[in-house]
C-alpha cells in the first residue's frame, strides 16, 4: 500500500492511497460540508466509512442537532497508519479489528 499525503489547491492536507484521493484535490473542505448537508439525518446513527483527515468528521458534528452517534470504521486507523484527533464529542465511536472504543 503507498500511503501520501499532498496539499489541496486551497492549501488543505489531504490523504492519497494507491493513487486514490481520499479528499477532493481542490477543496476538502468543501467538499465534507457538502457530503456532511447531503448524509445528515437527525436522529440516526451515522456511519462512516473511512476516517481520512477528518474532515467529514468535523462537518457531521457541527451538524448534529440531537447528540446522534457516529461511528466510524477505518482499517488505516487500526494498522496505525492514520490517528485521529481528539474531540470533545461524547458520541463518537471508532471500530478497530479487536473492538470499539
Amino acid at each position: 500500500m503507498n500511503l501520501s499525503e499532498e496539499v489541496s489547491k486551497t492549501n488543505i492536507k489531504i490523504l492519497k492511497i494507491n493513487n486514490l484521493y481520499l479528499h477532493s484535490k481542490y477543496d476538502p473542505i468543501k467538499e465534507a460540508k457538502r457530503i456532511a448537508e447531503k448524509s445528515y439525518k437527525p436522529h440516526h446513527l451515522h456511519i462512516l466509512f473511512g476516517y481520512g483527515y477528518g474532515y467529514i468528521v468535523e462537518e457531521l458534528i457541527n451538524l448534529f442537532q440531537f447528540n446522534e452517534p457516529l461511528l466510524i470504521i477505518d482499517p488505516l486507523v487500526d494498522k496505525g497508519l492514520l490517528q485521529i484527533k481528539n474531540y470533545s464529542y461524547s458520541r463518537l465511536y471508532f471500530y478497530n479489528s479487536t473492538n470499539i472504543l
